[in-house]
């Protein structure tokens, strides 16, 4: 009967229950299963959320930084290839291509020399090209604005002066700022240095500096094969093969003669010289 005994006089009676010897270890049992079932606390929780918080962050500082040398790598290989087609052009008319040319980008202006006119990678504009209107077509520069900012070619090419860069940012403007990159025909250099600090307002006047002595202007020359080697402190003349292969090793300047090569790269300046 459920725990009652009854006794033979005709009375029911329940017995002492004795002391259950595992009541100690169900009980310690029973403490850990709410302590389970309790979960994280509010500073767990914080603690956690910062972390992962921190993580992604990390992350998307990874990636970014990484998209941004992959547009560059796009943008430094588009000049190369608009290099390319425009020493091809002058080659069959003996002048760089018209200013406009690759204002159009996207499209096949410079057929047959280039399929397509690339675009910046981000801003889906063309690239700054610099006419020479004063000398018949004779030379050319064309720039781009790298987001990498510490990279080592901003400083060789001498563009990274701001607010100046390349110097051509008043020329450039339509199509952005920044133009710290760029390439240029063999016979003049993509830096300009006679570019000043963009003006805003009234100027003030500054004391006229002492002239420093420099190498005197590039020569003129004949687009070729050789070119200065990026030697340090003194450059020589080295025969890259192929007027592509000096340009696709950064060479600004070349010639299609060893001897005028061999006369002017020991004292050559170092934004004169093929970077590799």
């Amino acid at each position: 009967m459920g725990g009652w005994i009854w006794h033979s006089r005709g009375t029911l009676y329940q017995p002492l229950t004795l002391l259950d010897p595992l009541s100690p270890i169900r009980h310690t049992h029973t403490m850990t299963r709410a302590l389970q079932k309790r979960g994280f606390t509010l500073i767990e929780l914080l603690i956690t959320i910062s972390i992962i918080a921190i993580l992604v962050i990390i992350a998307i500082w990874a990636i970014t930084a990484n998209l941004a040398k992959a547009r560059d790598s796009k943008r430094k290989a588009d000049l190369d290839r608009l290099k390319i087609a425009f020493e091809d052009y002058y080659g069959d008319n003996q002048v760089y291509p018209p200013n406009s040319v690759i204002a159009d980008c996207g499209s096949s202006g410079l057929a047959p020399y280039l399929g397509s006119i690339p675009c910046d990678p981000r801003t889906k504009r063309p690239y700054c090209y610099v006419y020479d209107a004063d000398n018949n077509a004779q030379n050319y520069r064309i720039y781009s604005s790298l987001e990498n900012t510490n990279d080592d070619i901003i400083a060789e090419l001498e563009c990274d002066e701001d607010p100046t860069y390349c110097g051509y940012e008043n020329e450039c403007s339509t199509w952005g700022s920044r133009f710290n990159y760029g390439v240029s025909s063999a016979n003049v250099i993509v830096n300009n240095e006679n570019a000043g600090s963009i003006v805003t307002g009234s100027p003030t006047p500054t004391p006229t500096p002492s002239p420093s002595p420099t190498l005197g202007p590039l020569p003129s020359t004949i687009p070729g094969i050789y070119a200065c080697d990026p030697g340090s402190p003194a450059s020589t003349c080295n025969n890259y093969g192929s007027l592509e292969n000096a340009i696709s090793s950064g060479c600004p300047v070349t010639w299609n003669e060893s001897s005028a090569c061999n006369t002017y790269c020991p004292s050559s300046p170092t934004y004169a010289r093929c970077t590799r």
